[in-house]
């Protein structure tokens, strides 16, 4: 095999990278969630605000499951980040598999974020608004907004580094 040319390395290390930053969103988003979770339960328990809670177990489910196949999906693109720097093109495939759901994702997040007016500032009452705003500083959301900005460049940079022609004809060489 010839000398591993360093766009490989740099491919690698950008997938390991969008891997683990993807992981966190995820557990970012999840949290956000079981936190507003607490905080609706709580004022519930307060009187606050009435709601017999039927939908909350589809709720738990909904962001349960999703979370755990992210969490799996950015500890896979991080392991395939390894075989992919000792340049094993089925981890490279594997690889795009991975790596392209995801992207579509975050574009169908982004269009759903810009063509759905902002919830922010709905929460009725005005006290359930404060406690949630006291549960979830704002520094959270800047991190969650910024990862989700962060991570599909991250990734598309991993998976065009990838292809590039000298990458592609070190991946395509016989072992």
């Amino acid at each position: 095999m010839s000398e591993k040319p360093s766009v490989v390395m740099v491919a690698a290390s950008l997938l390991a990278a969008g891997g683990a930053l993807f992981t966190a969103e995820v557990l970012l988003s999840a949290k956000r969630y079981f936190t507003g979770m607490a905080v609706y339960e709580q004022a519930i328990a307060d009187g606050l605000i009435r709601n017999d809670m039927a939908w909350s177990a589809f709720g738990v489910a909904a962001h349960l499951v999703p979370a755990a196949i992210g969490v799996l999906i950015g500890a896979g693109l991080v392991f395939l980040a390894f075989f992919t720097g000792l340049g094993h093109n089925w981890a490279r495939a594997v690889g795009w598999m991975l790596g392209f759901p995801v992207l579509l994702w975050y574009g169908v997040l982004g269009v759903l974020h810009a063509a759905l007016p902002s919830a922010a500032g709905t929460v009725d009452p005005p006290e359930l608004a404060r406690r949630l705003e006291r549960a979830w500083p704002d520094w959270y959301t800047t991190l969650d907004v910024t990862l989700m900005v962060v991570v599909p460049l991250v990734l598309v940079t991993a998976l065009v580094c990838q292809t590039v022609p000298r990458a592609d004809s070190y991946f395509r060489q016989p072992a």
